[in-house]
């Protein structure tokens, strides 16, 4: 059990409940860290009993106190980067060098303007172990100029409630909601009180909820403001501070919008709450809006301090039905996705344990691809398909064969012709028999779960790997580009006469420049499209993909390349595409139907189509007339 110590020397009791509590009180309680808090403040840390648990809360008295502690800390936990925080680093590597240092930089854009990057700044981050910034836009700064990389690991949300329940949107009510220090010049309420009473006729049954400490000004300022615009007042509702985190939960889901009008932010705790419990996110260009809205795709922005903007857009999307009901469902999956602080620790966790391993792991390991070989009745082809494998260059290969209950199937002999056959580059191979016809989906499914790569590549049991440095291209180009958790490649098709004479490949040019962008840039191009312009095979994902993002649709029978794409990309997924011949498609036509029954066939692929207009696209549409 690691010793893990987060120190704050001047802790409040209103931080327990936000991200630099919570990181410890998690991997204690989810991922079995002995953690505790260090501070020299005499607080009422109550809460740490009704909200983490009894997460140790160690209150000291002198740096002799503190020295002791750090002796027995494996990994200590910082926030910012602070004089005071650089000199506790310096002091705990003299004290225990084998320790590690996990710095939460906490920074908003002008703070990290402020830091010069020089050689006290290389020197310092030389005695820190694990480095996280909360928002792309800073990682890429900090990437691109700073003589370090750091890591993405961004703010969070907890659901103390434990229920995990999706918020309906036919509960919410027509609220504007904002949390935060009221009246704070940072805050800028007074711009969204403003805007808010600016538009009253033109939403006339929207309400504007205000949540936290107020100070006085900001009452007289808005006072004033309905002096003009009495019909307001009763749609203006000043709650005052919520301290109780399930009181709080249920305004943000009783909210159909949540309104931060700052000037400026690190990234607010506010977002993550909000966004899990189904609220559309309108924001001023603040550096972490893409953030938590997959770049506009869940939210709206607007220039800061710019109340005519505001009210703009807040006319737009209150009266706007369909899109706050489509986004209410899609960024609560998304939120899940990328803010639940349960699967941010697990990262972080798997970043200590990383660099705890660094000293063991020998840096000339090689990655184990899992093929993910997916068959069925195309048992004369399977050989063929074998070969382009077994001939691999790659040395650290597993096959999974999963067959989806063709006739005629010998397991025996596929595993007589793999141990006959392999040179020394097949580490393992599983080869699965479903017992009935689970059709595509299922079976993709199948062979994941059989798969142990690091890396998982998509072949059917009647295609070829286009060379033998198929593979080594693959994991090439994943380990070059890590911000791809996805790639697509050239296919060339050919029929059964000849492999080496194509037809045609795919995807065309146009295509392809739709591919390597952002996330959302790439799901719009497929709303565009109206469909799918990936190649199936060859398709490779990382194994953390699977982990983030989980298995396939089994909603969806037959149909699994577009509603995954889908998915994928609307959840901030990017697809990178490696241009080059990936494999050698062979046309048959359909083998999916176990009666061999066209009609069935294509009666299944069209209803998991029009289950993917309503589910997947219909929904979104309206990010085309954006």
């Amino acid at each position: 059990m690691l010793n893990f110590t987060f120190y704050w020397p001047n802790l409040d009791s209103s931080a327990l409940t936000k991200d630099i509590c919570l990181i410890p009180f998690i991997l204690r309680k989810y991922f079995k860290y002995n953690s505790k808090i260090i501070t020299f403040e005499k607080n009422d840390f109550s809460d740490a009993k009704k909200y983490l648990d009894n997460l140790p809360i160690e209150i000291v008295s002198s740096d002799e106190e503190v020295n002791d502690y750090l002796i027995n800390t494996d990994v200590l936990m910082l926030v910012g980067y602070y004089n005071f925080n650089i000199s506790i680093i310096k002091k705990y590597k003299k004290l225990n060098p084998n320790g590690l240092v996990y710095l939460k930089t906490d920074f908003n854009p002008y703070w990290l303007s402020t830091i010069n990057v020089d050689e006290n700044l290389k020197n310092n981050l030389s005695l820190i172990d694990i480095f996280t910034v909360e928002s792309y836009h800073l990682l890429n700064i900090i990437n691109s100029t700073w003589p370090y990389k750091a890591s993405y690991l961004t703010q969070g949300y907890y659901d103390f409630t434990g229920n995990n329940n999706i918020v309906k949107y036919e509960d919410k009510k027509n609220t504007i909601l904002t949390v935060g220090r009221l009246g704070d010049y940072s805050k800028a309420t007074e711009i969204l009180i403003q805007a808010f009473i600016s538009i009253t006729d033109k939403i006339p049954d929207w309400k504007l909820q205000l949540v936290g400490p107020c100070e006085d000004w900001l009452i007289n300022y808005t006072e004033n403001l309905l002096a003009t615009c009495p019909q307001a007042r009763d749609r203006i509702e000043f709650v005052g501070p919520i301290s109780d985190k399930y009181e709080l939960k249920k305004l943000y889901e009783n909210a159909k919008v949540f309104c931060l009008p700052s000037r400026f932010e690190g990234f607010p705790n506010v977002f993550p709450e909000a966004a899990s419990n189904g609220c559309y996110i309108v924001s001023s260009n603040v550096h972490c809006f893409n953030d938590i809205t997959n770049f506009g795709l869940f939210g709206s922005n607007f220039q800061i301090d710019n109340i005519e903007n505001l009210s703009n857009v807040l006319v737009k999307v209150c009266n706007d039905e369909n899109r706050l009901k489509s986004v209410c469902y899609g960024i609560q999956e998304y939120s899940n996705i990328h803010f639940n602080w349960i699967k941010q620790c697990k990262k972080l966790d798997s970043l200590i344990k990383s660099k705890l391993n660094a000293n063991t792991t020998k840096k000339t390991d090689v990655k184990l691809v899992s093929i993910l070989l997916l068959s069925y009745n195309r048992l004369q082809y399977i050989k063929q398909c074998l070969d382009s494998i077994l001939n691999q260059s790659y040395p650290n290969i597993e096959i999974i064969i999963s067959d989806d209950h063709s006739d005629n199937f010998s397991k025996t002999d596929l595993e007589n012709y793999i141990n006959q056959n392999n040179t020394g580059n097949i580490s393992n191979y599983v080869i699965h028999y479903n017992e009935k016809n689970l059709k595509t989906v299922k079976n993709i499914n199948n062979a994941i779960k059989l798969s142990h790569g690091d890396y998982l590549v998509y072949l059917s049991d009647d295609d070829l790997f286009y060379s033998e440095n198929t593979i080594s291209d693959i994991v090439k180009f994943h380990e070059n580009n890590p911000e791809y958790g996805v790639t697509v490649g050239r296919i060339a098709c050919f029929k059964d006469e000849d492999p080496n004479k194509f037809y045609w490949t795919s995807p065309n040019p146009l295509h392809t420049s739709f591919i390597n962008g952002l996330a959302i840039d790439c799901f719009k191009s497929i709303l565009r499209f109206r469909g799918s312009f990936f190649p199936a095979p060859g398709l490779s994902y990382k194994r953390s993909t699977i982990d983030t993002y989980g298995l396939y649709d089994e909603s969806y029978v037959l149909l699994e390349d577009l509603p995954r794409f889908l998915q994928l990309t609307r959840n901030g997924c990017r697809i990178g595409f490696i241009d080059s011949i990936l494999v050698r498609y062979r046309y048959v036509g359909n083998s999916t139907n176990p009666e061999g029954n066209s009609n069935t066939t294509n009666t299944i692929l069209q209803d998991d189509m029009n289950l993917t207009l309503s589910k997947e696209m219909d929904p979104y549409m309206f990010l085309l007339n954006d």
